[in-house]
């Protein structure tokens, strides 16, 4: 396994089967369509992800007078509906990813406002079931993504409530393993995605007043 940094330059680069370009090209022009007014109550800081069966799930979150959430709700056929109000405690700052292979949204961490949270919660499509307390220390604001390829969920970096982070773990789907303790540089907020062509996690950006461009691949060839 290795990080690769692909920061932005003026001209496309190679890094380990990786080529990335500085200009975005925009091919169409999408706009905005309200589709409901109706569903989850105002807030932000909350976790959504899409399953494979066409549903969009939003778990947690804050409302603006700071007023947690642990409500889970599921978008289909142009409609809100409030489908679990057990599972996971009010937090925000969690997240939230769809693993294909097992059929589960994996949810880890987050701040229920005294401390970060350092739990394991999966759900099925019916029920949310409590997986882990051990793995990644307490955190909020880190980022996850799914590698389909290996049937990982790959979390990195984040905030607790002394410090930064940037350590890399793997969830199986039955335990964490921490498999990168070097790479990109302390943050919190980053984002990542998985890109399937290159079998690659990129990331990019994060609050340490940097943004660079990393990819994170499985093993060195």
């Amino acid at each position: 396994m290795k990080y690769v940094h692909a920061s932005s330059v003026e001209k496309p680069r190679i890094y380990k089967y990786m080529t990335y370009y500085t200009k975005t090209l925009v091919t169409e022009i999408w706009r905005w369509v309200q589709k409901q007014d109706i569903g989850p109550s105002p807030r932000y800081s909350f976790s959504m992800t899409f399953d494979s069966n066409s549903k969009i799930i939003v778990f947690g979150g804050t409302s603006i007078n700071f007023e947690l959430r642990n409500d889970t709700w599921e978008w289909i056929d142009q409609i809100w509906t409030q489908i679990a109000d057990t599972g996971p405690s009010p937090r925000t700052q969690h997240k939230m990813i769809y693993d294909s292979h097992r059929g589960k949204i994996i949810l880890f961490g987050g701040y229920d406002g005294n401390v970060f949270k350092g739990d394991t919660w999966q759900y099925d499509g019916n029920e949310w079931m409590h997986v882990a307390d051990t793995g990644p220390p307490p955190r909020g604001v880190h980022a996850m993504a799914y590698d389909s390829d290996r049937s990982r969920t790959i979390l990195f970096g984040g905030a607790n409530e002394t410090s930064l982070m940037n350590d890399t773990w793997e969830w199986d789907g039955t335990e964490w393993t921490q498999v990168a303790d070097i790479g990109p540089s302390l943050r919190a907020y980053p984002s990542m995605v998985y890109e399937s062509s290159k079998k690659a996690i990129l990331l990019f950006g994060g609050a340490d007043l940097t943004s660079p461009f990393w990819g994170y691949m499985a093993n060195e060839e």
